[in-house]
């Protein structure tokens, strides 16, 4: 099995089963805003955007440390407090895409909003 520098299995090194190649003009791209900025979030973190808005966060090459990254730079940018992002960290455990958390992002600044209403 090939592995990374840190001894993970490299998914992005093993073979594409059949079936499962996607042609670049099938990914899906951002559908909003929010989605095209925690995209570029993303992007950001991980060195690289070849990837798809439904694909999970280890499935395009994230880990715990990317993640503790990437939860520092919501909070910077979208003025999330640490006590507010459990929903976060729990879908990026979870292998959530930039989809679903965007979605879950979303909910997090609508308990924010209602919270200083």
């Amino acid at each position: 099995m090939p592995l990374t520098a840190n001894g993970k299995i490299d998914r992005n090194a093993l073979p594409v089963l059949w079936g499962e190649v996607v042609a670049a003009s099938d990914k899906s791209e951002p559908a909003d805003e929010l989605e095209a900025r925690v995209f570029a979030l993303w992007s950001k973190q991980l060195q690289h955007g070849d990837f798809d808005v439904n694909d999970g966060f280890f499935d395009i090459g994230g880990d715990s440390l990317h993640a503790v990254g990437l939860l520092s730079a919501v909070r910077e940018t979208f003025k999330v407090g640490p006590s507010s992002e459990q929903d976060m960290i729990e879908s990026l455990f979870m292998n959530a895409s930039v989809r679903d958390f965007s979605r879950i992002l979303s909910s997090v600044a609508d308990k924010i909003q209602e919270q200083y209403a």
